[in-house]
């Protein structure tokens, strides 16, 4: 793990480009919080980016002479040395966060639609859920090409379609029970159907 740069000594979000890759605190995923150690002022944080590079974000300070010079650091982790950060911080207290799912499938099945794009065989059935699943990654991949170069991004992107789809059938189920709800009211309230005037 190679010490990079000193930032700002506050937990304000921030994106760092490290070696061409983007480290954005705001739009990563925390994975793990470690408690402080012993003359540290803030807990350390592993983070996972939406590329699925892995990096943690804690503190590294010199001392010259009473005072103390440094701050906060971002380091990027390969996926071992994510692992390794873990293993070191096993006896103390940590809180590990609940990972929202990139996408509406597992990562094992995405093989398959990744196969389906190419037109190699693959296990989904036409007419399925998993058939749905592809042709919205085939529209996402041929709006954004470089989507294909990050399974976590393109299957989370398919997880956002998917979402507002959800909602866009809620929001029109509700629409539609709501309109039942008036038509309903309205008749009630229909004076020739309450019997207050005669048809004629």
């Amino acid at each position: 793990m190679q010490f990079l740069r000193y930032v700002s000594n506050h937990r304000a979000p921030r994106t760092e480009i490290i070696d061409g890759n983007i480290y954005d605190t705001a739009t990563a995923s925390k994975l793990a919080e470690a408690a402080r150690r012993d003359d540290e002022d803030f807990t350390s944080i592993l983070y996972r980016t939406p590329d699925g590079l892995f990096f943690v974000e804690h503190e590294m300070y010199n001392y010259d002479g009473f005072e103390r010079i440094g701050g906060l650091i971002i380091d990027p982790l390969t996926a071992e040395e994510a692992l390794e950060w873990l293993g070191q911080r096993a006896g103390m207290p940590i809180k590990i966060y609940q990972m929202e799912p990139p996408g509406p499938y597992p990562a094992s099945y995405h093989d398959e639609v990744l196969k389906w794009l190419r037109g190699e065989p693959n296990e989904i059935g036409p007419r399925t859920v998993g058939e749905g699943w592809a042709k919205i990654a085939k529209d996402l991949v041929t709006k954004d090409p470089e989507l294909l170069k990050s399974s976590y991004r393109l299957r989370k992107a398919i997880g956002a379609v998917v979402e507002q789809e959800r909602m866009k059938a809620v929001a029109e189920a509700n629409d539609e029970a709501f309109r039942r709800a008036q038509r309903r009211r309205d008749a009630e309230l229909d004076p020739v159907k309450c019997g207050l005037y005669d048809k004629d």
